[in-house]
């Protein structure tokens, strides 16, 4: 623009008449005449000139007047380009909108993640101008790890938007960072400062808002009280609805910066404004019930209809619908909990929710509301209320982990906490339920009997599902009845199943399978194939296994649920280390972590990334399990997950018990037990015992290696864990052993290979096998000794630190046995099966 760039203020001005000699005077030229027309004069002077005029807060001046102006001005001047600053369109031709949105920030899941450091995450316009407004009022004023999440939560809370940012600064010559972030969410004038340089409307944000209020119209006015009822977006059928507009006033809205529309077509309100605009609804408690009630009845009538879809092939967008409207849903929820609406609440909108949560691994969402629902219905829990209520919401809460984790969904036996109290209190609740029709029940009462079955009672939970699978087929419910299947075929003990038990697991899953695909239910049919996975991996076809899991990811990924996809890579990475594949193994775990850390579920990857570090510790990269294990804990720690925090302190406890640091161990023992008692993770103390008796068995300390693992046997014992139970015989047998005491190193060695070949685990075995292989040493049955040791150093599954301690003993037996009976016995090895050193 040769002839220059030209700032115009207008929010002084009050009528667009004034408009030509704001515009002269801003440019230094002076009207002639007043009698002479203003915009004919500005005109003459502009016609010939290329000029940019910035025309700033035109808002209170668009009129037929002023869009008669503005089109004289381009019509009569050519070369002459306008920049027009407005909170309400002109709507005129040649009109190109450009909408400002608020400053940027980084994705939440990177800053909480630690992916981005404070100084990284300046680059984001709206951080730099929080630390620029804030070095005006603390000149050392620096952004660092201790208030970056509160300077975040700031900037978010005010969506970026620049005045907001600026006022919310002013006030760290009072408050800190963390105080500001709290003061805004209570109350919107806490956004003003008192400037004497700043024009009143720029003083605060409600200034500010009351300019624009004073922009619409009564009816535009009512429509945006009523759609502050709105959490988050919205669609239009939604914004109707509960508000009432028509098309054009929502058009008008837009027009006004009152709403905006993303390009999907979903509406939503700048919090602030809605904040603003929610405490002008209160005002009128009529309007504001009657909003409340339409808001709540048209997402409870939405999530019946999705619940339906969520079973059918139409679930994919069921899903991604109510992930769009959950933050309205978590609202509806809370005004229909304070209306006593519980029946509609739990019969016809938690299902929706449930099965969305728990597809999507969002469990920190589900659970509050879960609770809170739970709470109001024991307050008011009489004969008038159904009796089917308070045992839905149990088992709804009870389907989860302590860690957050779905119980249906974890398909290896883990030993995480579970709430068993709820579990409990559901199932005696169950059986003297009345009210709630077969259709109502019928999902929970499945996933009751399989969360019993799993957690208290295998036998009573089996048996449950035995008789509700006849119910089903008579009443002709055919997806609740593949439900149930697959729910049973989940709860047999694949380890000590015979080959008959097995092919009637096959029957269940070959049925369930069926009935899902007929009815297009990908996401069930997904879950189906991972379990017929597993069968075939115990049924000795590997290639089939991984066929049925890679297309059960595929199933899965399909209909968006990432997080099962995800987590079969555990299962396929399992058997790849099984069979001594260790690279593709790797792989399979490293996918894990690296997926869920970039989608934001740090907390997951750290797990993930914990699993990865302790196969690499058992199986000799060091390195690795020393790197992956660090990460493990950073995201831990910073998400704060006590609970994977516990088990990766005593897996770093490990580590430097395999690396032979027993001080650091033992210190990384204590801080984990901890944390065990901080979750109330009894398995921790298992394993707590467990460590230590390790240790002292490398100390030589064999009297407390007995007395640490007969308590880690007791509590395994008392949490029935099986793999933990076995590894605590195999621990005292060894210190038995070094005592010289053989009849009892036997006794105690023999329920310990049982106990380990009822898991399955080779590396688990054989680890209890290193300590036949000195059993069998120290009993002068030197060459068998060396076949067993032998035979199992050469083997991929046994651990690093057996093979070395397999190595020291052959070392030994070479020096106690003539050279060529031990080089007999070690060829002899070769044609050995580990099930013949089993038989003590």
């Amino acid at each position: 623009y040769p002839d220059g760039i030209w700032f115009i203020p207008l929010a002084p001005l009050s009528d667009s008449e004034s408009i030509p000699e704001a515009i002269a005077k801003a440019m230094d030229f002076s009207l002639r005449s007043e009698s002479e027309v203003p915009q004919q004069q500005l005109g003459e002077h502009l016609k010939h000139k290329r000029i940019l005029l910035v025309l700033d807060n035109f808002e209170h001046l668009v009129n037929d007047h002023s869009r008669a102006f503005i089109h004289f001005l381009l019509s009569y001047s050519p070369d002459l380009h306008l920049l027009i600053t407005s909170r309400t369109l002109l709507n005129m031709q040649g009109e190109f909108v450009l909408s400002l949105e608020g400053l940027s920030l980084p994705p939440a899941h990177l800053a909480m993640g630690g992916q981005l450091k404070p100084e990284e995450l300046t680059v984001y316009s709206a951080v730099q101008l929080f630390e620029q407004s804030a070095l005006r009022i603390q000149p050392l004023f620096q952004i660092n790890t201790q208030n970056i999440g509160a300077v975040l939560q700031i900037c978010s809370l005010v969506q970026g938007m620049p005045l907001g940012i600026e006022l919310a600064a002013t006030w760290l010559e009072m408050l800190s960072p963390q105080e500001i972030a709290k003061e805004i969410q209570r109350c919107l004038d806490f956004l003003d400062n008192d400037h004497s340089d700043l024009p009143p409307r720029q003083r605060s944000l409600r200034a500010v808002f009351d300019s624009s209020w004073s922009l619409l119209d009564e009816i535009e006015q009512r429509a945006i009280s009523n759609l502050a009822v709105f959490t988050g977006s919205f669609s239009r059928e939604a914004a109707q609805i509960v508000s009432g507009a028509s098309l054009r006033t929502l058009l008008n809205l837009v027009h006004k910066s009152w709403l905006q529309r993303n390009e999907a077509g979903r509406f939503s309100i700048h919090e602030l404004l809605r904040q603003y605009a929610h405490e002008k609804l209160e005002m009128d408690q009529p309007a504001f019930r009657q909003a409340r009630i339409r808001h709540a009845t048209y997402y409870a009538d939405f999530l019946i209809g999705q619940n339906v879809a969520m079973q059918g092939d139409g679930q994919k967008g069921a899903f991604d619908t109510i992930r769009d409207e959950f933050d309205n849903i978590r609202t509806a929820w809370s005004w229909l909990i304070e209306q006593n609406q519980y029946e509609l609440l739990v019969f016809w909108v938690l299902p929706a929710i449930f099965r969305y949560c728990e597809s999507r691994l969002r469990t920190l969402d589900l659970l509050p509301l879960i609770q809170k629902a739970r709470q109001a219905v024991e307050l008011t829990h009489d004969e008038q209320t159904d009796r089917s209520l308070l045992p839905i919401l149990l088992t709804a809460e009870g389907a989860f982990f302590t860690n957050g984790y779905p119980v249906r969904y974890e398909a290896f036996g883990a030993y995480i906490p579970a709430r068993r109290d709820l579990i409990e209190r559901a199932w005696k609740l169950y059986n003297t339920r009345n009210g709630a029709s077969g259709n109502q029940l019928e999902f929970w009462s499945i996933l009751l009997a399989y969360l019993y079955g799993r957690i208290i009672d295998r036998a009573a939970g089996l048996e449950t599902l035995e008789k509700l699978i006849p119910e089903y087929r008579k009443s002709g419910s055919r997806w609740s009845t593949a439900l149930a299947l697959e729910m049973l075929s989940q709860l047999h003990s694949l380890n000590s199943a015979s080959m008959a038990e097995m092919e009637e697991i096959n029957q269940y899953l070959t049925e369930a399978m069926e009935i899902f695909v007929e009815l297009g239910d990908e996401r069930e049919t997904g879950h189906t194939l991972r379990s017929l996975g597993k069968l075939q991996r115990f049924q000795g076809h590997p290639e089939q296994a991984v066929d049925c899991w890679l297309n059960a990811q595929r199933k899965l990924e399909a209909v968006g649920e990432w997080t099962i996809a995800t987590d079969i890579h555990w299962q396929i990475g399992d058997l790849y280390l099984e069979h001594g594949q260790f690279e593709k193994a790797f792989h399979h775990y490293r996918v894990m972590s690296t997926t869920y850390a970039e989608k934001g579920y740090y907390w997951v990857a750290g797990q993930h990334l914990s699993k990865e570090s302790y196969e690499a510790l058992r199986y000799g990269d060091l390195e690795r399990a020393w790197e992956t294990r660090q990460l493990s804990l950073q995201y831990c720690r910073q998400t704060g997950d006590k609970f994977g925090e516990a088990w990766s302190t005593w897996e770093l406890g490990e580590y430097y018990r395999v690396t032979g640091d027993i001080r650091s161990a033992r210190q990384e023992y204590d801080h984990a037990m901890h944390l065990f008692k901080q979750v109330q993770d009894e398995n921790g103390e298992t394993f707590f015992h467990r460590g230590h008796g390790d240790t002292c068995l490398q100390t030589g300390e064999y009297q407390e290696a007995i007395r640490q693992f007969s308590l880690s046997r007791d509590y395994a014992r008392r949490n029935n864990h099986t793999w933990a139970l076995a590894y605590a015989h195999g621990g005292l047998g060894r210190a038995y052993l070094q005592l010289g005491d053989l009849e009892s190193a036997r006794a105690e060695l023999r329920p310990a290979l049982d106990l380990a070949q009822h898991t399955r685990h080779k590396g688990l075995i054989r680890h209890i096998l290193t300590s036949v292989a000195h059993l069998l040493a120290r009993n002068e049955e030197l060459e068998r000794a060396v076949e067993c040791a032998s035979q199992l150093r050469a083997h991929y599954a046994t651990w690093m630190e057996d093979k070395q301690d397999l190595q020291r003993l052959l070392d030994n037996l070479a020096g106690e046995l003539p050279a060529e009976r031990f080089q007999a016995a070690v060829q002899a090895s070769a044609s050995l099966t580990i099930e013949e050193y089993a038989l003590l």
